[in-house]
């Protein structure tokens, strides 16, 4: 199964050390070039210690650079995210994982399956690969380093 990842999503799991739980999900991990650049290029230009962290996955090909053919503009979303979704299109993914709300409709609307990081930790919770505590800690630090809402740690909390 395809997996389309966006930036969002790899700086949420990098800044609460969780990245590498991506290693663990069937599929394969793939993001347009822009992703990398935005995460990986821009992250290290600004001095952001996660950048260097997510580089490792793409340098393990744990997730993978995608050319797209063919590139579709969506009303309403950024450049960067046109691009993740017209990835996802491209590819039939199984999944997008995004944390992005606008992005994460528009998937939803063109009929695809939608996880963000939180969904990502419930379900390694869920699969015993985190325990509880791990995980409401974790959630707690989304939270914390502006990654989740109130609103939305308190809803996963309940989880």
């Amino acid at each position: 199964m395809k997996i389309i990842i966006d930036s969002s999503t790899l700086i949420s799991l990098a800044k609460v050390n969780m990245i590498e739980i991506l290693e663990k999900i069937n599929g394969e991990i793939l993001c347009p070039e822009e992703v990398y650049n935005e995460c990986v290029e821009e992250g290290i230009a600004k001095g952001h210690p996660d950048a260097i962290i997510i580089k490792r996955l793409f340098n393990k090909n744990e997730i993978s650079i995608k050319k797209i053919e063919r590139l579709k503009k969506f009303k309403g979303l950024s450049g960067v995210d046109s691009r993740v979704l017209s990835l996802a299109i491209q590819e039939k993914a199984g999944y997008l994982f995004v944390n992005d709300t606008k992005l994460a409709r528009r998937a939803e609307f063109e009929g695809f399956d939608v996880r963000g990081s939180p969904d990502i930790l419930l379900r390694m919770q869920n699969k015993e690969i985190i325990n509880r505590e791990e995980y409401t800690y974790l959630i707690k630090e989304l939270h914390k380093k502006n990654r989740l809402s109130t609103k939305n740690m308190k809803k996963y909390l309940e989880r």
